[in-house]
Parts: structure tokens; sequence; C-alpha cells
């Protein structure tokens, strides 16, 4: 950094810097949900078609695991984001007039971050979904 940087202008730069890197995770997260969900979809499409044992149908679990696995380090990653963010809002100013973003998110969603709120349901949905077709295929259902 030049000693011409005035410290706001670096919190400045680097806060906009972080916003993006926001940005671009929560997009991220959002592609890995898709391509989970086709990846599943795919594999569903090629073991029903090929008549496959029941254990064959563990795959799509695996991959939604990994995925989750994967999603929480997004969500892990988004928090220390987050906390970050709301500590250079602070430095800007700490009577807290006016409240910066993370700021304000933080306190509609009772102190805690809701980045990837939506996630954690599209997760479970998926999990409950890959168990249950598993369980169906070894109890020969279809």
């Amino acid at each position: 950094m030049s000693a011409n940087v005035s410290r706001e202008e670096f919190h400045l730069k680097e806060y906009e810097s972080l916003r993006k890197g926001v940005d671009a995770l929560q997009k991220d997260a959002r592609a890995l949900e898709r391509n989970v969900v086709i990846a599943v979809g795919i594999t569903w499409g090629y073991l029903y078609d090929k008549h496959t044992d029941w254990w064959t149908y563990l795959f799509p679990v695996i991959f939604g695991v990994l995925g989750c696995i994967r999603a929480h380090g997004f969500h892990k990653a988004l928090n220390r984001f987050h906390a970050y963010l709301k500590e250079i809002e602070i430095a800007f100013d700490p009577e807290g007039n006016p409240r910066g973003w993370e700021h304000f998110r933080s306190d509609c969603a009772g102190g805690t971050t809701d980045q990837l709120e939506g996630g954690v349901v599209f997760w479970i949905c998926l999990a409950i979904a890959t168990i249950g077709v598993l369980l169906m295929k070894f109890f020969k259902a279809f």
C-alpha cells in the first residue's frame, strides 16, 4: 500500500472488493445447487433406465452429501466475510448512523447471518429425496 492512500480509502476499497467476493461466493453456492440437482437427476434417469441394483442408488446420495459439505464451506466463508465487513462498517461510523448493509441484514435475521438460508432448506429436501428414492428401490417400490 502506498503512503499516499489514506486509511479510509484503503478500507473503502477493501470493502468494495470483499462485497464482490461475497457476491461471487453466493453465485457459486447457487451454481453448486443447480449442478448437484442435474447430476442427481441424470444419475437417477440412467440407473432407472438400466434397471440397476438398489445399492447403485447410493451414488445420488453421495452427490448430495458432497454438495452439502461444499455448501457448508461456502456458508462458513460467507460468515467470515460478514463479520469482517461489519467491522469495516463500524470503523467508518462508530455511532451506526446510517447502518451498513451487513448490520441491517444481521439485525433482520435476529443476529445471525442469512446468506444461505434458502440453501439449508434445499439441501434438506435433496437429502430426503435421494434417501427416499434409495429406500424405495431397496424395498422394491419401483
